[in-house]
């Protein structure tokens, strides 16, 4: 959840990166008041939320710095 709140800092630019994020978290926030038990299994969705959005940011940074400057 902590790299989640990280990655979300970093999404000023990418709309739907912060949107696939947020998804994760308000998922994982509705878990608080109604999850039976604290089982890890019940934050999958906000795992995978985060993996992707970590590999989608990383990426688009890398694109954006190594990209050649065209005139």
């Amino acid at each position: 959840m902590v790299l989640a709140f990280v990655w979300l800092l970093l999404t000023r630019k990418h709309r739907d990166m912060f949107a696939l994020l947020i998804s994760g978290l308000l998922f994982e926030s509705s878990l608080l008041v109604l999850a039976a038990s604290p089982d890890y299994r019940y934050s999958h969705w906000m795992v995978i939320c985060t993996a992707i959005g970590m590999i989608v940011l990383t990426a688009r940074r890398y694109r954006d710095e190594f990209a050649p400057v065209r005139s």
